[in-house]
């Protein structure tokens, strides 16, 4: 929330997914490439993918769109 109301609010979606062994690779290639599906959407800001670490098993990967209104758009498409 921003205290002088005048810059709109971002959107972030963080999804954790489960990777089968050994599909690591193709986990990421098909990510990826959801990932630039995702950059052609309005209001879309970028994307991160973060593997798995001792602390955090899954794969993580988050979105952030300028609006939620651009993120619910990308969401439901």
């Amino acid at each position: 929330m921003n205290a002088g109301g005048n810059t709109p609010a971002t959107a972030t979606a963080i999804i954790g997914q489960k990777v089968l062994p050994g599909k690591e690779r193709e986990y990421e290639s098909w990510q990826e490439g959801l990932n630039a599906a995702a950059a052609g959407y309005p209001g879309f800001l970028g994307a991160e993918i973060s593997a798995p670490t001792p602390l955090q098993p899954d794969w993580v990967v988050v979105y952030r769109f300028d609006s939620v209104a651009h993120l619910q758009a990308w969401i439901n498409s």
